[in-house]
């Protein structure tokens, strides 16, 4: 923040004390830096930048990159707070894929996470198999 209150721009001066520290410098390009970080070190430095965030005012995303947030007793949301996963036709080699994953006795729940489809999807397609279409 300035003194004026609001955040400082990049055109901004520094305050006073800051302007003889050298600037931090970030890679050129930070997305594939970030692929070289443990998760633990992904963890620290996105809780620090977080915090920074906030100390600057910014609004912050809540969301845990691990999963679903779990409530004071440790359970999972409902799922009706989940969100659906959205359906989409799969090729036919896929279908077939699907037959034979069920035939082989997996059960309809790995699948449609292997496939990022429903599980109805998954049985809709086990009863045509079994209808013979």
């Amino acid at each position: 923040m300035t003194g004026s209150g609001r955040p400082r721009r990049s055109g901004d001066p520094l305050p006073r004390g800051i302007q003889d520290r050298p600037r931090l410098a970030l890679p050129g390009n930070l997305a594939v830096s970030l692929r070289h970080l443990e998760d633990d070190q992904l963890d620290a430095l996105l809780r620090a930048a977080n915090a920074e965030a906030e100390r600057r005012g910014w609004k912050v995303p809540r969301a845990d990159p691990r999963g679903p947030r779990r409530d004071a007793a440790g359970a999972a949301p409902r799922a009706s707070a989940r969100q659906p996963t959205k359906s989409r036709p799969l090729t036919p080699g896929q279908e077939k894929i699907v037959r034979a994953a069920l035939a082989a006795g997996v059960g309809p729940a790995a699948i449609a996470r292997q496939f990022g489809i429903p599980r109805t999807q998954v049985l809709r397609i086990a009863a045509a198999a079994k209808r013979g279409e």
